[in-house]
């Protein structure tokens, strides 16, 4: 197996089969409010960002050769390029990337980081109060944590493919955070160490791969979890708390911990079938399976599957009816019941506990109203 195929299994598919074509939402009540005027043609083709809360609105625009961003309706310095604005998830907090000359450098809030001769990688903490960026100087990166520069490497967050990855990793209360750095030794560039950091700290420096798309916490922040290939055709073991797990296999994705943050989960690959192991525990072998889904209260778990040419949802071990098509499945609040919807006969419809309900040409994802209804948005199409 090579580090390639490491990384991309990394990669989390939620779906299975073809995407959903056609969605009609029931009729909710809206309103709107102006938060700016804009003429279209003062525009930066960089284009605009919206707040996630919908109540604040930046965009690029550029006058005598000069870029600056106009925010709630108000214009920000000029500078020469400006890339790449967004909002904080908390909608308080606006960044932009500028460059000037051969310098490069974050503006944040209004104001300018220091100048470096690339910045990259930009972002937020969930809770929008902490920021980070990596950072090149004298052909060294580094991460950049709320002002402060940490060590240097050779690169730093994803170094070692070209899938795209976040720089790295806070945990869910934000006080937190994890990423892989890398480096070479010696006169031969071959020799690449890896080197995990927590929370500014090296935790782990070794020869094997890293998987940057692995890095998991849990929601308490307490707990972290990553996969290592160690060596190019060795097998991938998982580490949780700081402890190497004792079965390797040839593929891993998914990483999770449940919601109470005391129990946790992956998909595996090994003899050319995937399996979820939960709790340390391998279940049933298939061609594919998805990332497992833990129930609210953390006690139920569900996947989709992949056997021949049937998509099907697995639910506390047990299989549920093969189909053209599944999506993932989601708990009621109360972790009681379980729903998804399918497709078959070219037709789609919600199952609710392995009960299939009625069909339409077109369903969307269900959503619980409470912890016994569902509803879904259909469409039927005409005759």
């Amino acid at each position: 197996m090579s580090p390639g195929k490491l990384l991309l299994s990394g990669i989390i598919f939620v779906c299975f089969g073809a995407t959903l074509l056609a969605q009609e939402e029931p009729s909710l009540e809206t309103s709107e409010k102006l938060i700016t005027q804009i003429e279209p043609s003062v525009l930066d083709k960089q284009g605009y960002a919206t707040s996630p809360d919908g109540r604040r609105f930046a965009f690029l625009s550029q006058a005598d050769g000069k870029k600056f961003v106009v925010v709630d309706g108000k214009k920000q310095k000029e500078y020469s390029e400006i890339f790449l604005t967004h909002f904080s998830p908390d909608s308080k907090r606006l960044v932009y990337r500028v460059k000037e000359g051969n310098a490069a450098f974050m503006v944040i809030d209004g104001e300018e980081g220091k100048r470096y001769a690339g910045v990259y990688h930009e972002m937020f903490s969930p809770d929008g109060k902490r920021f980070a960026y990596a950072a090149m100087d004298n052909k060294k990166r580094f991460v950049v944590m709320d002002g402060k520069e940490e060590k240097r490497y050779d690169d730093v967050g994803n170094p070692y493919s070209s899938i795209p990855a976040p720089l790295l990793r806070f945990s869910p209360d934000s006080k937190h955070y994890v990423y892989v750095a890398y480096e070479s030794k010696g006169e031969y560039v071959e020799r690449r160490f890896f080197v995990l950091v927590v929370d500014g700290k090296e935790e782990k420096r070794c020869s094997f791969v890293i998987n940057p798309l692995s890095l998991a916490f849990s929601p308490d922040g307490t707990r972290f979890a990553f996969a290592v290939l160690d060596g190019e055709k060795s097998p991938v073991i998982i580490v949780i708390d700081r402890q190497e797990q004792d079965k390797s296999y040839s593929g891993v994705h998914s990483l999770v911990f449940s919601p109470d943050s005391k129990r946790f989960a992956y998909s595996a690959e090994a003899g050319g079938k995937e399996f979820a192991v939960i709790d340390g525990k391998e279940e049933r072998r298939y061609d594919r399976v998805g990332g497992v889904v833990f129930s609210p209260d953390s006690k139920r778990v569900a996947y989709l599957a992949v056997k021949g040419d049937k998509r099907l949802v697995v639910v506390d071990g047990s299989e549920g009816k093969g189909y053209d098509e599944v999506c993932s499945p989601i708990f009621s609040p109360d972790s009681k019941r379980v729903a998804y919807w399918a497709k078959e006969g070219g037709k789609r419809f919600i199952v609710m506990d392995g009960r299939e309900e009625k069909r339409y040409d077109y369903v969307g994802p269900p959503v619980f109203r409470d912890s016994n209804k569902t509803s879904s948005w259909v469409t039927k199409m005409p005759i």
